[in-house]
């Protein structure tokens, strides 16, 4: 597996699904802190690979990406995306073709659709995608150059996951900053959301996985949204963060127009003067638009449930932040 040292990486190097597997961690020669896993055996290959490094091995996972950033100062963010999200990802399944490799699993983005939709729309793997932005285009041109790989093959199979926004244990991002504010026991002008959105737990996602590599496919490649059945407002996500803390009323009404007001005064802010503000269009539309998936075909293909109710999921990604201290929060 690839990103083993990234919140999805970690999480799946602990899971219990994986016992008696032997996990190898592919990664760059810098890289530091690859974490230990309590039940599986891990090992860290560093450098760089090529197909007999994969002898052997049952299924490549990979989870490196070049992460969606919302304010991205490379000099040319597309080309930076392309290089991990796409061409690594290519690279390393062509190896894993000439290796004899029965599995590739490629963590790909609901970006790779598109932006948010009319509310009420349901997106399914029928729906046609046009990526906006440097990271959902390298992620859909990585799609792509897969399905030239794999098409027709026989005896080796490629899954793409389109996964929504992933919370849990060691979460980094929005997430974050949601829990700081709970955890301060601070309402949020969220109670006017109605705009839904699909989540995804954490080890939801590990455990679909950990079900792809337990059932290997005859060849070819496979595309899959994959949520945890319970698309939420952000209202609804924070008061549950709020209640997990044993806060009440995290959430409070402000009109809807009014915060849009404020984004689009904040987008002009940041584009003329450099700043970053805390409401622009693009958080504004993160908090309000809908952006929902459905993950029946995943579920029916693998016979596959979510292991954990977003319930669970919250309620232990709280656990996580107290234990910690919060000190991601104050990072």
């Amino acid at each position: 597996m690839t990103g083993a040292t990234g919140f999805i990486g970690a999480n799946l190097l602990a899971c219990e699904k994986f016992t008696g597997h032997e996990l190898i961690c592919l990664a760059r020669p810098d890289s530091e802190n690859i974490p230990v896993s309590p039940h599986n055996r891990v090992t860290v290959r560093k450098g760089p690979v090529s197909a007999s490094d994969l002898a052997g091995v049952d299924a490549v996972i990979f989870l490196a990406g070049r992460a969606h950033k919302m304010d991205d100062r490379a000099a040319d963010p597309l080309a930076e995306n392309r290089a991990v999200n796409r061409d690594l990802a290519l690279f390393l399944a062509a190896a894993a073709l000439e290796a004899g490799v029965p599995q590739f699993i490629y963590l790909s983005s609901v970006k790779a659709f598109g932006e948010a939709v009319p509310r009420g729309t349901i997106i399914d793997e029928n729906s046609f995608s046009s990526p906006s932005g440097p990271y959902g285009i390298s992620k859909r041109e990585a799609e792509e150059g897969l399905a030239r790989l794999y098409a027709g093959r026989h005896g080796a199979h490629c899954v793409v996951l389109r996964i929504p926004m992933v919370y849990g244990p060691m979460n980094k991002g929005n997430m974050v900053s949601l829990l700081k504010s709970a955890a301060r026991g601070r309402r949020l002008p969220l109670g006017a959301a109605k705009g839904k959105r699909s989540l995804l737990y954490v080890g939801n996602l590990c455990s679909a996985i950990a079900t792809v590599v337990a059932h290997p496919s005859a060849g070819g490649i496979d595309t899959y949204y994959l949520t945890d059945g319970v698309d939420m407002t952000s209202a609804e996500l924070y008061e549950g963060i709020s209640t997990a803390f044993g806060q009440d009323n995290g959430a409070y009404y402000l009109p809807e127009w009014m915060l849009r007001i404020v984004g689009a005064s904040g987008s002009l802010c940041e584009r003329f003067f450099f700043v970053n503000l805390p409401l622009t269009n693009g958080v504004v539309s993160r908090l309000f638009d809908e952006f929902r998936f459905s993950s029946e075909k995943f579920r029916r293909d693998y016979g596959w449930s979510p292991s954990f109710t977003p319930h669970e999921g919250i309620r232990r990604t709280v656990e996580w932040y107290r234990a910690i201290g919060g000190r991601k929060g104050n990072q």
